[in-house]
């Protein structure tokens, strides 16, 4: 049975909605994503951990 320990460490994408509870679990080459909304409903989206 895979453990969700398991499931970030292995060879494959795993996404992963509210993170930053588990932050100290995640591996150093994790690439957060995050999204800004503002006012007028424009959506502002953030990358790091990658060069783009």
């Amino acid at each position: 049975m895979i453990g969700g320990v398991d499931l970030l460490y292995d060879n494959s994408v795993t996404i992963i909605e509210w993170s930053k509870k588990i932050q100290s679990l995640l591996p150093e080459e994790t690439i957060a994503v995050s999204i800004d909304i503002e006012e007028s409903g424009v959506r502002i989206f953030h990358i790091n951990g990658i060069e783009l």
